[in-house]
């Protein structure tokens, strides 16, 4: 159990550093400190990525194919 924990609580630190490089590019500065930034940000997003993919590593995805829905006992005519 402290595995996910350790694990959650990384996720949480990452995200909050993401947070705080996006503030921080809002505010005025240099070129050579935004590219700096811009860096960090760009590396974080990438770790805060593989961590949920490495925590959380199922997915869900839709179906290409939508079904008609189906009533139970309507075929040929019958139920209806």
């Amino acid at each position: 159990m402290a595995a996910i924990d350790d694990r959650l609580n990384e996720i949480r630190h990452v995200r909050n550093d993401i947070w705080r490089c996006r503030r921080r590019l809002k505010s005025e500065l240099s070129d050579l400190e935004r590219k700096v930034l811009e860096d960090r940000l760009l590396e974080r997003q990438s770790a805060f990525e593989r961590l949920l993919a490495t925590t959380f590593p199922f997915t869900l995805t839709l179906s290409s194919k939508i079904r008609e829905p189906q009533v139970i006992g309507a075929q040929n005519g019958v139920g209806s």
